[in-house]
């Protein structure tokens, strides 16, 4: 998946927002698909990073991928990319915003990534 259909993919997912249990028709079905497009975008972040981070590192974030722990995801791999001073570009950062905001997470531990010019 090209990196532009990746922040796509996590934006569409916020359909998941919308959802309410126990409503009817289309709107389950899409927040089903956005689920799964949510799923497999979390679980393809940690390569993007590959060449930034210990091997050991982005083994245990895909291990939490895989197991559907996508806070424990995203909180590691932007813990990670701090703690070892490895810069992102704009495109990863909204890429980790897109997937915060899915999640309802807080993006301020975006703040503290230092920027690739």
């Amino acid at each position: 998946m090209p990196r532009h259909e990746l922040v796509q993919t996590l934006r569409r997912s916020l359909l998941i927002r919308t959802w309410r249990p126990g409503r009817r028709g289309s709107t389950c079905e899409t927040v089903r698909v956005g689920h799964r497009e949510l799923a497999l975008a979390i679980r393809r972040l940690p390569e993007r990073f590959t060449d930034r981070l210990p091997d050991r590192t982005l083994q245990r974030i895909s291990i939490a991928a895989s197991g559907g722990q996508w806070q424990q995801v995203l909180d590691d791999l932007i813990g990670s990319l701090h703690a070892y001073n490895q810069p992102v570009t704009v495109e990863e950062r909204d890429q980790l915003r897109a997937a915060l905001e899915a999640l309802r997470l807080p993006i301020a531990p975006l703040h503290d990534l230092d920027m690739r010019r």
